[in-house]
């Protein structure tokens, strides 16, 4: 199965285009439990006293625990783009949607469908907030938003 979307970003790219494009948001499609558990990008008191905390949002890809599909995933994130559209003015197709999960696997599958809304600029982050396994079975040692020393909270 091939997916499509805009293209998937290094956690750096995609940070660096949160700082200088203002239509740009960061959704991740993570459970609530593990942005609890394993914590968030810290988009607060960034550099030069940016404090982009509103560009954040969480839209579930699947559901703890039984991690079935969130069947509202269209309709919540539709939502968020009516809002977003309401506040500053920029359509669905011409705004940044960046799309973030553990690894990079269920946030290309929720860049693929945002494409397929219509939102052609939807890009994956790859290596995700925790990013791969090492060779101990271990998370953030190799790749991701974590291991790359980008802002982050629990």
């Amino acid at each position: 199965m091939t997916l499509i979307y805009a293209d998937d970003l290094t956690p750096n790219a995609a940070f660096k285009c949160l700082l200088e494009d203002a239509s740009t948001y960061l959704i991740d499609v993570r459970t609530k439990a593990e942005t609890i558990f394993v914590g968030t990008p810290n988009l607060s008191d960034l550099p030069n006293a940016a404090d982009l905390t509103e560009k954040y949002c969480l839209i579930e890809w699947q559901l703890f625990p039984s991690m079935q599909t969130n069947d509202n995933f269209i309709a919540e994130l539709s939502a968020k783009l009516k809002q977003w559209q309401d506040k500053d003015g920029v359509e669905a197709a011409d705004r940044n949607l960046l799309f973030l999960c553990r690894s990079g696997v269920r946030s290309a599958y929720a860049a693929d469908v945002a494409t397929k809304m219509g939102c052609n600029k939807s890009y994956n982050i790859s290596g995700g907030f925790e990013g791969d396994v090492d060779d101990g079975g271990h998370r953030s040692h190799l790749s991701g938003w974590k291991f790359t020393g980008l802002p982050w909270s629990q």
